[in-house]
């Protein structure tokens, strides 16, 4: 993981604009094919098991936080499918308390595509600096994201 960006950097008017994918609703969840306990071993058909599934899911959180804390970043738009769940478990997590201004949670009723990121930023954030980022990808602190 990357070093968390210093305070001393000036925040910038920098909009990233992303998705996670919430693997516990319909859009993607039913996508995977969970390994039943004992078919885990089984290579018949391509699964995956619950463990893996969660520990994505934390993962893909893990990222929404250091690019929501990034120093450079002004907000962040996270476009996904159901908005609801993914508020509820925001909710509990301590560091959005405190950046919840910056994230904005869009619902978008479906996955998203690169033609939707595009609609989005044409109509919310025209005359910004607009970051596409894919959803397992965070900004790294060196550079000069402020600039």
């Amino acid at each position: 993981p990357a070093m968390a960006t210093p305070a001393a950097e000036a925040r910038s008017d920098l909009s990233l604009l992303t998705t996670m994918q919430w693997f516990y609703g319909p859009t993607w969840g039913n996508t995977l094919q969970i390994c039943p306990e004992r078919a885990a071993l089984s290579r018949r058909k391509p699964c995956v098991k619950w463990v893996n599934v969660h520990a994505r899911q934390l993962e893909l959180l893990e990222v929404l936080r250091r690019n929501v804390l990034h120093a450079a970043v002004s907000d962040l738009h996270l476009l996904v499918a159901e908005a609801p769940p993914v508020e509820a478990l925001l909710s509990r997590l301590r560091w959005y308390e405190k950046r919840k201004h910056m994230l904005h949670v869009v619902g978008i009723a479906e996955r998203p595509s690169f033609r939707t990121y595009l609609a989005y930023a044409s109509r919310h954030l025209v005359g910004r600096t607009v970051v596409f980022l894919n959803q397992d990808v965070y900004l790294m602190p060196e550079g000069r994201w402020a600039e």
